[in-house]
């Protein structure tokens, strides 16, 4: 073989065992929703001892260790934080809601984007100090809140009592 090049056939070293029980699962969700939702989850039953064992093995597979303590419960209720860079989007986005969607109470709209009252009766009156700047922008595309939480409130807002007031009068954002 002399004047020949000997590569060596490839051999699988690149270790990623606990990712074996993730292939194919959640592939459609954004990423924080898949980490928080499916990865920290099943992680979280893996021991040491059992990815050692599968390091060692390369046809071994992982099995998942049960605990008999409760599941962690996430926390959903309450306020949530919003980035600096995100907060002077929340006008626009409740323009857009009381404009799309004026069945929605005060009370979904504050939980739905973490708002105040006080910022949602501005806006609805006309009398918020950056009015003239403000244009409805969609919050999801904003990233204030999820798709499926804005479809769960509009879902749920016929069921409560409806917000008598005509949808708010401003001019939508240019996407």
């Amino acid at each position: 073989m002399s004047g020949k090049m000997l590569i060596p056939g490839l051999i699988n070293c690149h270790n990623h065992c606990p990712m074996v029980l993730l292939r194919g699962v959640g592939s459609d969700l954004p990423l924080q929703q898949w980490l928080f939702d499916t990865v920290f989850p099943i992680e979280d039953k893996l021991t040491a001892e059992e990815i050692k064992r599968c390091e060692a093995d390369p046809k071994a597979s992982l099995r998942l260790n049960e605990s008999d303590l409760p599941a962690l419960s996430v926390r959903s209720k309450g306020a949530r934080y919003t980035p600096m860079a995100k907060r002077q989007d929340k006008p626009d986005a409740i323009a857009w809601i009381l404009k799309h969607h004026p069945e929605l109470s005060d009370a979904q709209i504050r939980k739905l984007l973490g708002t105040t009252n006080n910022s949602i009766d501005a806006i609805r009156n006309r009398t918020h100090w950056n009015m003239p700047n403000i244009k409805a922008r969609n919050p999801v595309l904003l990233g204030l809140c999820t798709e499926i939480d804005l479809k769960k409130a509009v879902e749920v807002a016929p069921k409560s009592l409806k917000n008598e007031a005509a949808p708010l009068d401003v001019e939508d954002a240019e996407e």
